[in-house]
């Protein structure tokens, strides 16, 4: 599947955005904003430039 761009919108001037999601999968996409992860629960399984890493809860990935 090729990754589609994401377009990222910044509310109000702000330069940070923050959600709190359960995603069980995302779709590939890349974006030229730093995207940190953190599992708060659970595991996370994410492809990065075609290598694979496995996130465990309190973990973050950048």
């Amino acid at each position: 599947m090729v990754a589609k761009y994401e377009l990222i919108k910044y509310p109000n001037g702000m330069s940070i955005l923050f959600y709190d999601i359960n995603y069980l999968k995302a779709i590939p996409h890349w974006h030229n904003e730093i995207e940190i992860i953190f599992v708060i629960s659970g595991t996370l399984e994410c492809i990065i430039s075609g290598d694979t890493y496995s996130l465990k809860k309190m973990k973050s990935q950048l």
